[in-house]
């Protein structure tokens, strides 16, 4: 049992995933995919060269382009590397943000996606001299009995202080983030999580595990 949730903490705890979809005033725009893991991870689990992985990944990318809507193209896909981590950047073209789909779940590099029938974020958009931008989030499906399924917290005092040190380090980068920004300037909105320096992006959610991991 250990060793499993000391796998599944590898595969997941290291990875530092963000999404941006930008929108300009005609409705196009371009998605921005950043995936990142740990140095020592990539070191750990990599055996193929950095173009072959690299390679892989264009691939990959492609594929997800076509599951984002139809008008979406792959623009780019190239390695990246920043604050002691490794992974790639795809950049992503789109023509209408009404055909445009966000996956809830990101289809990160080294973790299966979870199961369930989360709704993708869709949206609308009204074009006009103020355009207007509408973000549909669907909520998480309830259980059979109409409601959603709680999530039992683990009890830290039945860790031992070496596991939860180790389980801690593992989970320092895990976060997974979408936001959107647009074109111009944002004149009015019912947004709750808007970027406190840039007021045209609104955050649309971000797991940040390894913040809540500290305590």
């Amino acid at each position: 049992m250990v060793c499993g949730l000391g796998l599944m903490l590898l595969l997941y705890g290291c990875i530092n995933a963000d999404t941006v979809v930008f929108v300009r005033k005609d409705g196009s725009g371009t998605v921005t995919e950043t995936v990142l893991i740990k140095d020592e991870l990539a070191a750990w689990t990599t055996t193929n060269s950095a173009a072959d992985i690299l390679a892989a990944q264009k691939t990959r990318c492609a594929e997800k382009a076509g599951a984002m809507g139809p008008a979406v193209r792959l623009k780019s896909v190239g390695e990246i590397r920043k604050n002691g981590m490794t992974g790639f950047q795809a950049v992503y073209t789109f023509r209408d943000v009404q055909r445009l789909t966000i996956d809830q779940q990101p289809d990160v590099t080294m973790a299966a996606k979870p199961a369930g029938g989360i709704q993708p974020i869709t949206f609308g958009f009204e074009r006009s001299e103020t355009p207007t931008l509408v973000i549909n989030i669907p909520k998480p499906p309830a259980d059979e009995k109409g409601a959603s399924q709680p999530v039992e917290p683990p009890n830290h005092k039945t860790l031992a202080t070496e596991r939860r040190a180790v389980i801690r380090t593992l989970l320092s980068n895990f976060r997974v983030q979408c936001r959107v920004t647009v074109q111009g300037k944002v004149t009015g909105t019912d947004a709750s999580c808007i970027d406190p320096i840039d007021k045209n992006t609104v955050t649309l959610f971000d797991f940040n595990i390894g913040k809540l991991a500290e305590d």
